[in-house]
């Protein structure tokens, strides 16, 4: 554990140092020029202020500075770019203008790129900026619902735009949506048509949202808007396991590209919603593989990129911009997913190797939660006030496939395991029967085991499900 605690922390400064020098696929005469500190944040609902400190006075045609207003997909100033203020030159620059530019359109999603002329073209000095703070800008902020720590099943959607009954959806009072898409042709990234020269193997479930051209950014605004203004929703889940090709498409592509690509939808989708309600909290999604490293050329490769190394590109990219109050959702399954009874692997084929894929924190688990949570503990990690982010758990499933009562005592040992962890702050128990092995469904002592969680009162089936286990101790089989 320390090893790859030690391992993470160098990995994160590394890309972290490299992302908020140079932005990715920048244009090299750009790259080379970027060496300013900057900030961009509202200061009220109306007004942006964007400040920088160059640490040297750079060089310019006519002595002054400009600020242009980029696009999400935008890493370099062209030509149909607007510049949205200028000033003298200074060592530490700063400039306030409008959220809304003159056709009241807001900006809220737009970045802002500090520049100097040079041979006539405008040329980036600092890496462009978000702002940061959206929610100053928020118009109908409201407290957040208490759904306890084990949320009910009835409190969280899968939306899926264009094909989940809105109607439905409004009506509801739900707490958590994740949010997909593969009907809605406007919000299905670009790179997500055309051939793939390492195709996938399965089915495309959902497509990575579209935030690389006017269109796909306009509409992901409108749909992020329009859902947290209309529905009492306040967790808002960007995409499903986007770590996986499988449940976030696009045809195959270098895996700093693909983060890039989820980056930008995310930021707009952030951005979007907590101008509506700055007590939302938004959260990527990773599926359970965590430090699995795929030769390259094998299906896995193309197929998927661990939790660890997304994380790590991800949260660069996001800091190189602009660091946000992003939050964690992970999928802690058992390993493998259909065997439930984790603490006794002699009936599990291949069990030996599932169990040390556990121990060696190849897998997150809820046996394991610490090498995620250890891992966004790192300083890092932080969001921007310094503290650790919110890491939820929206999605674990436990089967009946070796009985209901081994499905309740591993119930009670997840809970148990996230409760006792101070990063936790939200668990929700997928119980829908998808047939065969994979009935999630709960019954008899497992109902009974939910029901006593999600009305907080787990200690009426604690003892009974470590005499099942036959442990006097939680620590025994999960680590908090």
């Amino acid at each position: 554990m320390k090893k790859l605690k030690k391992l993470a922390a160098l990995l994160v400064t590394a890309a972290m140092l490299f992302l908020t020098v140079i932005p990715a696929k920048a244009d090299t005469a750009v790259a080379t020029a970027i060496t300013a500190v900057a900030t961009c944040r509202l200061s009220n609902a109306n007004t942006v202020v964007y400040s920088a400190s160059l640490p040297t006075i750079p060089s310019s045609d006519d002595g002054m500075l400009y600020l242009y207003q980029l696009m999400p997909y935008e890493y370099s100033v062209s030509s149909g770019d607007t510049c949205v203020a200028s000033a003298a030159m200074s060592a530490n620059p700063s400039f306030a203008f409008s959220l809304y530019d003159t056709s009241g359109a807001s900006r809220i999603c737009n970045k802002f790129a500090l520049c100097t002329l040079i041979g006539g073209k405008p040329v980036m000095i600092a890496n462009a900026q978000y702002i940061t703070n959206p929610e100053v800008a928020a118009t109908q902020t409201r407290p957040l619902q208490d759904v306890g720590f084990v949320e009910p099943t009835n409190k969280m959607v899968l939306y899926r735009v264009g094909e989940t009954n809105i109607a439905a959806v409004l009506r509801d009072n739900y707490s958590t949506a994740v949010i997909v898409n593969r009907a809605d042709k406007t919000l299905i990234n670009p790179k997500s048509k055309g051939g793939d020269a390492h195709p996938i193997n399965g089915k495309k479930m959902y497509y990575a949202f579209n935030a690389s051209n006017p269109q796909g950014v306009a509409k992901l605004y409108e749909t992020m808007t329009y859902f947290a203004a209309n529905t009492r929703v306040d967790e808002f889940i960007i995409g499903n396991e986007v770590n996986n090709r499988i449940w976030n498409y696009t045809a195959s592509m270098d895996w700093d590209d693909y983060v890039r690509e989820y980056v930008q939808a995310f930021r707009v989708s952030y951005n979007a919603i907590k101008s509506v309600n700055a007590n939302a909290k938004v959260y990527v999604s990773l599926d359970q593989m965590w430090n699995m490293d795929n030769p390259v050329g094998s299906y896995k490769y193309y197929e998927y990129m661990d939790g660890l190394d997304f994380l790590i590109r991800f949260n660069a990219d996001i800091c190189t911009e602009g660091n946000i109050d992003w939050n964690l959702c992970q999928h802690p399954y058992p390993n493998p997913m259909l065997y439930a009874k984790f603490w006794d692997m002699s009936g599990c084929s291949n069990g030996s190797a599932y169990a040390a894929q556990v121990a060696a924190g190849q897998v997150v688990t809820f046996q394991n939660l610490p090498v995620m949570t250890g891992f966004m503990a790192l300083p890092a990690m932080h969001n921007p006030r310094g503290g650790i982010r919110e890491v939820i758990l929206p999605e674990i499933g436990i089967t009946q496939a070796q009985g209901v009562e081994v499905q309740a005592a591993a119930m009670m040992a997840c809970y148990q395991a996230a409760r006792n962890n101070p990063v936790i702050k939200r668990i929700y128990y997928h119980r829908m029967n998808e047939g065969g092995r994979s009935n999630f469904s709960t019954t008899g002592i497992s109902e009974e085991v939910y029901n006593s969680l999600i009305t907080n009162n787990a200690g009426k089936y604690n003892d009974w499900a470590l005499n099942y286990i036959g442990i006097s101790n939680w620590k025994q089989i999960v680590s908090y």
